[in-house]
């Protein structure tokens, strides 16, 4: 039952509400979507935000959250040591040049205090900087430094040529077991350092 027409009120009549130009055959829903997407002709389109490349990153050494991370293309070194959770204790992160822009690829290695004494123990004047980030290999494996294999921590072993996580281990775990390495030629008692490798690495290492 109405009660608007018992009382003498006309039914309201439907209203046909456009948002848009209508061409033959097209339904309300088609009129819906060309008014939204209609614009004055001649006027310039707004383009698409692009998405901004990425790049990978390695983060290592003395942060808080080592691994590999990526960021836009661009970045800077002081953001991939944030993206890692920032300097860990005993770090020297100043020592890198954190205004130096990231390659693709690239690995960010922050020393330690302990590694930065022994460097600086060798003679060997140490250039860390922006050369801590730099291929693959880091400062230490383009031979912006050199390491002293007695020394130098699991992850600054990692930093040359050839070296990962497990022979990293197994150099600490022989000398801890046998002593300081005596002779650089030393290293290929170590299991898995055979003479190519040690000839890969030797320009790299020092002792005092």
């Amino acid at each position: 039952m109405t009660f608007k027409w018992f009382l003498g009120y006309p039914e309201p009549a439907a209203v046909e509400v456009e948002t848009g130009p209508r061409l033959p055959g097209m339904t309300h829903g088609a009129v819906a979507e060309a008014g939204e997407s209609s614009r004055v002709p001649g006027s310039p389109a707004v383009p698409a935000e692009k998405e901004k490349p990425k790049i990978w990153v390695h983060v290592a050494g003395k942060v808080v959250n080592p691994g590999v991370y990526q960021l836009e293309k661009g970045a800077r070194v002081q953001e991939a040591v944030l993206v890692a959770g920032g300097q860990a204790e005993g770090g020297r992160a100043d020592l890198l040049n954190l205004a130096a822009p990231l390659a693709d690829g690239e690995k960010v290695y922050v020393p330690s205090q302990v590694e930065v004494k022994a460097a600086e123990g060798s003679g060997i004047p140490p250039t860390w900087g922006s050369g801590m980030t730099g291929g693959s290999g880091g400062a230490l494996a383009a031979g912006k430094t050199k390491l002293n294999p007695n020394l130098a921590s699991p992850e600054a072993l990692e930093t040359l040529p050839g070296i990962g996580p497990a022979l990293a281990q197994r150099i600490v775990r022989y000398r801890q077991a046998q002593g300081p390495f005596k002779r650089l030629d030393d290293l290929k008692k170590v299991p898995g350092i055979g003479e190519r490798k040690y000839d890969e690495l030797k320009g790299y290492l020092v002792l005092p």
